[in-house]
């Protein structure tokens, strides 16, 4: 799984192997990227390796959150509904503020549940 948010300045940042099941691993990467998504890097390096998927997670200063699930050069996408965003976001007490003055912290938790829940979405898929 791999996991990106737009922007700068975040390092590289690997956790530890876990198991799947039989036959599965997961291993996590966390980093930021610029000018693009990074898919099309990922569906490249799926294309060489072929018995490795990969989920690429993301959040955008828009509050677009979502992921794609990437073998074998394919991805397919999910696209966390505006509900949702809505939802989570006033959960953690981010109200909607069209100055854009969000509360830094709240904003924060709520953005890496949102991430959570877009990777969540394809586990059932990994796990076939």
């Amino acid at each position: 799984q791999t996991r990106h948010a737009g922007g700068r300045g975040a390092r590289l940042f690997s956790e530890r192997v876990r198991a799947l099941g039989p036959n599965r691993s997961k291993k996590s990467y966390r980093f930021q990227v610029c000018e693009d998504n990074g898919l099309d890097h990922f569906r490249s390096l799926s294309c060489s390796h072929p018995t490795l998927c990969f989920v690429l997670v993301y959040g955008y200063d828009d509050h677009s959150y979502g992921s794609y699930l990437i073998t074998r050069g394919r991805a397919r996408s999910y696209s966390a509904s505006a509900r949702l965003v809505e939802k989570v976001m006033a959960k953690h007490g981010v109200d909607d503020n069209p100055e854009g003055e969000w509360p830094y912290e709240p904003e924060l938790e709520a953005e890496v549940e949102l991430m959570d829940l877009a990777e969540a979405h394809w586990q059932s898929a990994l796990l076939r």
